[in-house]
Parts: structure tokens; sequence; C-alpha cells
């Protein structure tokens, strides 16, 4: 090198700006545009499955999802946020489709016990599509916890839905004289009694299945044998009989 150039390269130098080392990311760490409100709501789903409700902390979430506890506050509030949006997964992908498919049976022959293994046979394509939410359902809607009281209102919400479903239907059942004869609050307090019933009957179902203890053909036929019987038998116990004056 030239005595020229080096004096020019000695003047760069010094004038330059001093380099700045690259940002240090912790090991192991996802940077957070990586995460999401739905892949931490999924990182929930799978720590209940694996360790029941008492799992769902922010710093167990975190850990499993190898980030920092400030990328799981970057998405929710608070552990009870990311709960309420559980409970929003579960609504939009089984109770809104359960209660659509309701209404589809409605337009149909809704006492038919062929029309009824046509309903639960779409009932138990909604349990694959949505196995883990499922699970969480039928495991969890009794458990003492956050979780469990968000999972017992939407079974009550499914309750609605069915005896709103029934309310519609049975009047004008001629297998339940008497009933159109009440009055509007012992219609449909029959109508919840016979919706409790049939959503537990229907869980059933869908635990006999999972257990192998039936396979899915027989068990979709046997809860709409039991569904289409279900009038005949609640009419003969007195269920639907007109109430005093």
């Amino acid at each position: 090198m030239s005595a020229r150039a080096r004096v020019c390269y000695q003047q760069a130098m010094s004038t330059a700006p001093p380099s700045q080392p690259a940002a240090k990311r912790r090991r192991g760490r996802k940077p957070n545009s990586t995460i999401s409100r739905s892949s931490i709501v999924a990182a929930a789903i799978e720590l209940v499955r694996e360790a029941g409700p008492e799992a769902l902390t922010t710093g167990r979430i975190a850990k499993r999802m190898d980030i920092v506890q400030s990328g799981f506050y970057a998405h929710f509030a608070s552990m009870d946020d990311c709960i309420a949006a559980l409970e929003a997964r579960i609504e939009a992908e089984l109770r809104r489709p359960i209660a659509e498919r309701m209404g589809e049976l409605r337009r149909t022959n809704p006492s038919n016990a062929d029309t009824l293994t046509g309903y639960y046979d779409g009932l138990f394509d909604l349990v694959d599509e949505t196995g883990p939410l499922m699970e969480l359902f039928l495991r969890f809607r009794r458990d003492r916890s956050k979780l469990g009281a968000v999972l017992d209102a939407c079974e009550a919400r499914l309750i609605d839905d069915l005896t709103a479903h029934l309310d519609a239907i049975m009047p004008a059942d001629t297998r339940a004289p008497g009933l159109a004869e009440r009055g509007t609050k012992g219609r449909v307090d029959a109508c919840r009694v016979m919706a409790r019933f049939l959503v537990q009957q229907s869980f059933q179902g869908v635990e006999l299945w999972w257990a192998g203890a039936l396979d899915r053909d027989t068990a979709a036929r046997l809860l709409a044998e039991q569904t289409a019987h279900f009038g005949i038998s609640a009419a003969a116990a007195g269920l639907f009989a007109p109430q005093p004056g």
C-alpha cells in the first residue's frame, strides 16, 4: 500500500462509526413474529389435555411455546383473556356448527331415525375435525376451575339451542298430545328436560365411540334410534301431560 493510500485509509477508519455488535437473542427463544393469539390458544389446549386445567398459567404456556412471558402478554392481557379466546373458539367450532345442523334438521324430518342417523353422522364428522376441543369439553366441563366454568357455560348454550329446536318441532308432534296445550313456560320447561337428556346421551355416545366400545356407524344409529323414540318415552312418562289449570 502506498503512503498516500495508507493515510487515506487511516483517515477513513478514524471517522467511521464504531461497529455495532449483532443483537443477541436468547438461545432457544422464538421471535414474537412467529407467535399469534391462535397459536397460544392451541398451546393452551394441548397443555390442558396433558396436565389438566391447573396447567393453564402464563409461565407454563410460555415455556411450552419456548418464548418469554412478555411474548404471551403481547397478545393477551391476562390468563382470563386467553381462556375467553378459548371459549370463543369452542363457540365458533363446536356450538355454532351443531346449532346450524339442528336448523337443517328442522327443515327435513326431525323425528325420523334415518334422517337423525345422518345428523349424528355429521356430528361425528365434527368431532373428528375438532378432536382436541371436544376432548376438553368431555373431560373437563365439570371441573371446578375457570376453564370448567367456561365449558359448563358452553354446554348450557347447547342445551338452550336444543330446547329451542324441540320447542319448534314438538308441539306439532302427534306423539306428544297435551304439549301444545301447555302454556309457553310449561312447554319450554318440558323441552328443556328433553334437551338435557339428549345432550348427555350424545356425549355418552361420543365417549363410547372414543373408548372403542362402539364403532361409528353403530353409535350414530343408536343415538338416532334413541332420539327418534325419546318423544314417545317422554310422553309415556307423563312429561307432556297438560298442566292443571
